[in-house]
């Protein structure tokens, strides 16, 4: 079921999609990010020249983004609301926040840096709290988040037998 809006009804909505669990018109699950296991860290993989985290309609778009170590990740605020973005990345059983920033204009764009490999939670700390995302990072290139049909590619993933590993938020 949708999520109930308590606040900024007239950008947010009354209500927003539950994206926790997305599955597409043949049973696959959208939003899964995966990613080969069996590779050595390849500091020299290239990141993406940036990557996009918007919010839209007190909404992260994309809900699941998975990124390359050092990727510059623009953020957005396409409302007219303030948001404020806050990671958490998980050391062991600590939470440690990677970046809190707050954007309070409509069209305002915020570059940072994802810094380290891991799964970040992407919360709203102005008072969004149906607001959740998550950047997957990592240190190679071999990984690729479902599409809305549960479907995916590995390019350029070298020859051989690999082991796949499958992340779904909880």
């Amino acid at each position: 079921p949708p999520l109930p809006v308590n606040k900024d009804a007239a950008v947010c909505g009354k209500e927003v999609p539950d994206e926790t669990e997305v599955v597409g018109k043949d049973q696959g699950l959208a939003n899964v990010v995966v990613a080969v296991r069996d590779l050595p860290a390849s500091p020299a993989a290239t990141p993406p020249a940036t990557a996009k985290l918007d919010q839209v309609g007190c909404r992260y778009v994309p809900h699941v983004l998975a990124v390359t170590v050092g990727t510059k990740l623009e953020l957005v605020n396409s409302d007219g609301v303030l948001h404020n973005v806050h990671a958490n990345r998980a050391e062991g059983a600590a939470s440690v926040t990677a970046f809190n920033l707050a954007m309070p204009f409509r069209g305002q764009k915020l570059p940072t840096t994802i810094k380290r490999a891991g799964v970040h939670r992407i919360r709203c700390d102005a008072g969004h709290t149906w607001m959740n995302a998550w950047v997957v990072a990592f240190d190679h290139p071999h990984f690729a988040v479902t599409d809305a049909d549960g479907r995916f590619t590995l390019p350029d993933l070298p020859a051989g037998e690999h082991t796949l590993e499958l992340w779904h938020e909880p």
